[in-house]
């Protein structure tokens, strides 16, 4: 009997295991879709700030990678 639960545990450890590094996995992946829109969004304002203001330097449109 204390085998059979020992094994239980075991199984239910490796489940709640694999189950942190996908929802870890998901974090990740929604920190990393937040930076880009994040630099999307810099790159709008710059943009917006460059057609107010056409005598302004575009090298900030240039630096802004994708």
């Amino acid at each position: 009997m204390r085998a059979a639960l020992e094994l239980e545990v075991k199984k239910q450890t490796a489940h709640l295991t694999r189950a942190i590094e996908v929802l870890q996995a998901e974090i990740d992946a929604r920190k990393q879709m937040e930076a880009e829109v994040k630099a999307h969004v810099e790159l709008l304002e710059a943009a917006r700030r460059s057609a107010a203001e056409p005598d302004r330097d575009t090298e900030t449109l240039v630096r802004v990678r994708f």
